[in-house]
């Protein structure tokens, strides 16, 4: 089951303004609901992933806004408030992904992989999934003039922009007191969103929309939470119906707005009266919206179809409009249209779920959004009025600057300090309603970052700029282009690169940006000035700029008119889109019908959908369970399973509760086969043997043998040769009676005499004399052997460099002799050789009787605290070569040389600016330069470090530096790009479309269109040349970036043909620069002769801005 979202929150007050209206039901008066919640599920429908979605509210305020819809992918919106206007002000509620550093986003919203139905409304809500679509909200007091909805998407640049308007409508509710014989009542009205300004025709955009109500009400509180649609895995959660039945109150209606007739009935969506019999129901609503695809009269805009089939597609009846302009006879055509043989009704894109209440209870909002320091925050209401007066308390800490006031319940003011301030809110009204809630509102610490915004035109005389300023990160801007009289617009450029072919182009600034304007010129003085060979667009000359819109529904090739159905065939014939349907598709679910009983047969977009019925069957072979023992029968269409007596299908059905029996299913049979060995208790198991112990274990006899239990004697051996091994059978018992005389091994035969080795030979004991042995004083009359060390060893002992200490004579040193006692002497001799030290030990042991032994020890070690002699190579430069120097730099690393008296000495070198924050990077142990680098030299610092074999170390250091002083070789392709036909129309390059190669000697390959700069453009022909082929066109030449250029295709028939030279240069990373040209041409004629350059003194030169 998915896990359910949080509810949170409470009920929006309906307060109610004073000004009294009349109204049109049988109550005296009425009013617009000051207090309404709004949710609304949206699907992206940009065509590109969206970061973001915005609403604006007209003439109402940031303290307005109440409650807020906080559960998406975008969670907490930012709240602003625009005053430009004192008279008009605008809130925007801006839910908005962060940018990450690496330029991805931290939220989106997906394209949807194909249509949403309104069926599928409960995923909107759930944030872990990302179909295409999302849920927002708010609520408000007050009467928004407008309420508009856009997505946000990336311009290309990582500035979030407008996308195309959402035209989800919102409803407004109006109240009727109750009067005499006649209870309150509620009516919800809905209109369109607001169009574009200026208009471009009679009529703004057209949608289909549902409108659907609860038949009954009740007085339980809706939150702004609830309003969501029903989720099928979840039956009781809280939905917009409130937990009472619904129905569709009006099943299709166009929604479109009529500029100049404000009463259009197409204008506005009017719901019955709603009786409010108890004074404090709960009145909801829901509108679903669907895109309308029908046809439009060209010249008005007008949807002219305001009928839906009962198949929920096409359209009813037939209509008459204009359907295209004639430019030859200045006249709209009319044609006729069969509206039921046209879809009229696209994708469902969203829905709007709204609430009023009249009797609405205290509240809190969710969350207070998080501040900037030194930014006023928007003012933003916390204590939602029940209806009776509150009282407002904080206990915590407000951010320094800030307040709340404890009578409106308003949060405001400007954050003097940063941090994360949590604080409580209490409010309590005089009705004793009590609520509280805790908030954290965080301030970053430091002053909020600006940014610049630059704007110009080009060229200068092609029009104007506004919109330039400094302005807080995060503040949404707009930047507006206005053409000049004989200019039209082209686009807005940052950096080269196109960022909005709007001349109104709205962003949110979070860096700073440089905008130019791009203007061509064109002028018109009256319409037909404007006409052009595409039957399927109006064209008008405005301002002396040709305007030229498309007629709708209008198509000029077969591929224009695709609907996306398999079962039509679309064609374009007179410039109007035909679907003829296919033989053998359908149109109804009776052209489905076939003769299997066992499916449901329907038609669904023209396609027979047979959906097979549910545990229906024709023959007995569909109704096989695969089970063998059940006899299988289609009796009726209905299947039946009878089971086979006796029958099984697995050994477990066999199964007879007998431990001692093999339970198997053989051909489907039981079979119970006794188990060889099995017992079922201990007398199952007696086997007439006095030595085994007879018990049944886990249904097996083991027969273990107990231990020393015999029945004759060769059981009782115990492999000990000086024991007679007899079994007694009185007992069943072994006894082992030793044998005298007997040994096993030498202990056996140990006696009392030291003067004898005693062994064990054959099992019998031998006690053999030891030559020269006393065990009296006797014994020694005569000795000859000398006196042996009992704990020195003779040997040299290396111990290292610089000891702390060396052994000298040890008074432990002793001697033993076989008559008694040695006498032990010892000398210390020690020797230098250079850093050599040796010490000579010698012990003497004498036993009093001439004989005599010797033990000499030698240590040897080093005394050496003097670092060895090093010398460094000479500091040395040398020409970056391209492939890291590393020749080089291994031969002048491995000059360095040292020596030591004392020994051996061994090198090592170590790089001290491993950071390489000069602008190389390291590279196979080398370093070399990356993309981007910049600064002429590689300055890498060496140390050496010579350390002896005693550990004494001695340094040097010196500077190794690569510079990159050559110019890069750059090779231009001749003849160049050429241009045919000369048609008087731009054709886009790059510097790499002039096939130019950039080697250089340390970095290798450069790309042109990344290391090259236009400097200027010539042309050797004049702008408007003589003769007819020019082309009397101006701005032949448009330099769009360092490496991107537009040159217009035309030369003047009285020349030699045209050349356009482009200068440019080419730069390595280290700055260094070759200039070089760049030609394209176009040819005079197709006689093969190119094109000759005469030079940029024979017509002009555009210099590139800088």
């Amino acid at each position: 089951m998915k896990k359910r979202l949080s509810r949170v929150g409470v009920a929006l007050p309906a307060m109610v303004l004073s000004t009294m209206v009349l109204a049109p039901t049988p109550s005296a008066s009425a009013s617009t609901a000051y207090g309404t919640l709004n949710n609304f599920d949206c699907v992206n429908d940009t065509g590109v992933e969206a970061h973001g979605f915005e609403i604006e509210l007209e003439d109402i305020h940031s303290r307005d806004i109440t409650y807020t819809y906080d559960y998406n992918h975008y969670g907490i919106p930012k709240i602003t408030e625009d005053n430009s206007d004192p008279a008009h002000p605008r809130v925007t509620i801006r839910y908005a992904a962060a940018r990450n550093p690496d330029g991805t986003w931290t939220a989106f919203t997906a394209v949807p992989a194909g249509p949403i139905t309104p069926t599928n409304g409960h995923q909107f809500t759930n944030p872990s999934v990302n179909f295409g679509g999302e849920h927002f909200g708010a609520g408000y007091y007050g009467a928004p003039t407008a309420v508009r909805y856009f997505w946000l998407i990336d311009d290309g640049t990582g500035h979030l922009v407008h996308g195309p308007p959402v035209y989800v409508s919102t409803p407004t509710f109006t109240y009727y007191p109750p009067a005499a014989m006649q209870p309150a009542q509620v009516q919800a009205v809905i209109v369109p969103p607001p169009p574009p300004d200026p208009p471009v025709l009679q009529f703004g955009e057209a949608t289909w929309v549902k409108d659907i109500k609860t038949t009954t009400h009740n007085s339980n509180k809706v939150e702004l939470t609830d309003l969501v649609d029903p989720d099928p895995d979840d039956p009781d959660a809280h939905n917009w119906a409130n937990g009472e039945p619904a129905e569709v109150e009006t099943e299709w209606r166009i929604l479109q707005t009529e500029f100049a007739d404000a009463n259009n009935p197409k204008g506005e969506l009017a719901g019955v009266p709603e009786d409010l019999p108890g004074g404090d129901e709960i009145i909801t609503r829901r509108y679903e919206f669907y895109k309308y695809i029908g046809p439009l009269d060209a010249e008005s805009g007008e949807a002219m179809a305001d009928e839906v089939a009962p198949d929920g597609i096409h359209g009813a009846g037939s209509v008459t409009f204009n359907d295209h302009f004639d430019p030859v006879t200045g006249e709209w055509v009319e044609v006729t249209l069969d509206l039921s043989t046209v879809e009229v009704v696209g994708d469902f894109f969203g829905a709007q779920m709204a609430g009023f209440d009249i009797a609405p209870a205290l509240g809190l909002i969710d969350h207070i959004p998080d501040g900037e320091l030194g930014v006023a925050s928007a003012e933003r209401t916390v204590v939602v009025s029940g209806g009776a007066a509150f009282l407002a308390t904080v206990s915590g800490s407000l951010p320094d600057g800030t307040t709340l006031d404890e009578i409106t319940g308003i949060f405001s003011g400007t954050p003097t300090a940063g941090g994360a301030f949590t604080f409580t809110v209490e409010a309590s009204d005089t009705g004793g309603a009590v609520v509280s809630k805790t908030y954290t509102v965080t301030i970053p610490e430091g002053a909020p970052v600006t940014s610049t915004i630059a704007t110009s035109a080009s060229p200068v005389d092609g029009g104007s700029t506004v919109g330039d300023g400094v302005y807080a990160n995060g503040t949404p801007v707009t930047v507006v282009a206005t053409h000049s009289p004989g200019f039209a617009f082209v686009n807005w450029t940052e950096d080269g690169v196109e960022v909005s072919a709007s001349e109104v182009y709205p962003f949110t600034v979070n860096m700073d940006r440089t905008l130019v304007a791009h203007f061509i010129p064109g002028g018109c003085t009256v319409d037909a000035d404007c006409v052009d060979a595409d039957a399927c667009t109006t064209e008008r000359c405005v301002d002396g700029i040709c305007e030229r819109q498309p007629i709708a529904d209008c198509c000029n090739v077969d591929g224009q008119c695709d609907d996306g159905m398999d079962c039509t065939l679309d064609a374009c014939t007179n410039h109007v889109c035909t679907h003829n349907p296919i033989a053998d598709c359908c149109m109804t679910n009776a052209d489905c019908t076939d003769a299997d009983a066992c499916t449901t047969d329907v038609c669904v977009s023209g396609i027979c959908d047979h959906q097979p019925i549910a545990d229906c069957c024709n023959v007995d072979a569909e109704c096989d369970d695969g089970d063998d023992c059940t006899r299988d029968l289609c009796e009726n269409h209905v299947c039946t399973q009878d089971a086979v007596p006796d029958c099984c299908n697995t050994d477990a059905e066999c199964a007879d509760a007998n431990a001692c029996t093999l339970d198997a299913c053989v051909d489907h049979q039981c079979q119970n086969t006794a188990v060889v060995g099995c017992c079922l208790n201990d007398g199952d198991c007696d086997d007439g043997d006095p030595c085994t112990g007879d018990a049944c274990q886990a249904h097996v006899c083991p027969h273990d043998p107990i231990v020393g239990c015999c029945t004759a004697d060769a059981q009782c051996a115990d492999t000990n040769p000086c024991t007679l091994d007899v079994c007694n059978l009185a007992s069943n018992q072994c006894a082992h009676q030793l044998l005298p005389e007997c040994c096993i091994d030498d202990a056996d035969c140990a006696d009392t005499d030291i003067c004898t080795i005693d062994v064990c030979v054959n099992q019998l004991c031998e006690h053999n004399r030891i030559a020269d042995c006393c065990a009296t004083d006797e014994d020694c009359s005569q000795d000859d052997p000398p006196p042996t060390f009992d704990n020195c060893v003779d040997g040299d002992n290396e111990l290292g460099c610089n000891p702390d200490a060396v052994a000298g004579c040890d008074s432990g040193v002793t001697a033993s002799d076989r008559c008694g006692k040695a006498d032990v002497t010892c000398t210390s001799d020690d020797a230098v050789d250079g850093c050599v030290h040796t010490r000579t030990l010698t012990y003497a042991a004498d036993d009093g009787c001439s004989n005599t032994a010797t033990c000499v020890q030698i240590f040897t070690w080093t005394e050496d605290v003097s670092g060895p002699a090093i010398e460094c190579p000479a500091d040395l430069t040398v020409e970056c070569d391209g492939q890291d120097d590393s020749a080089a730099l291994d031969d002048w690393l491995n000059s360095t040389t040292a020596s030591d008296a004392c020994g051996s000495v061994t090198i090592g070198h170590r790089r001290d600016d491993d950071g390489c924050d000069d602008g190389w990077h390291r590279h196979g142990g080398y370093r070399h330069r990356g993309h981007g680098d910049v600064g002429h030299a590689d300055v890498q610092n060496f140390t050496w470090t010579a350390t002896d074999a005693c550990g004494n170390a001695s340094t040097c250091s010196a500077t190794f530096t690569t510079v990159d002083t050559t110019l890069p070789v750059v090779t231009v392709a001749e003849p160049g790009p050429v241009m045919w036909p000369p048609n008087h129309k731009y054709r886009m390059f790059q510097l790499s479309d002039c096939a130019v190669t950039v080697v250089d000697g340390c970095d290798g390959t450069l790309d042109v269109d990344w290391s090259g700069t236009i400097d200027s453009i010539y042309s050797d022909e004049p702008e408007n040349a003589k003769g007819d082929g020019d082309g009397s066109t101006r701005y032949d030449i448009v330099i769009l970036g360092r490496s991107w250029f537009m040159l217009r295709a035309e030369r003047g028939n009285a020349g030699n043909g045209r050349v356009y030279g482009i200068s440019f240069t080419v730069g390595d990373k280290s700055g260094n620069v070759t200039p070089a040209v760049c030609r394209v041409r176009v040819p005079h004629d197709q006689s093969g002769a190119p094109a000759i350059d005469d030079g940029p003194a024979a017509g002009y030169t555009v210099l590139r801005r800088r």
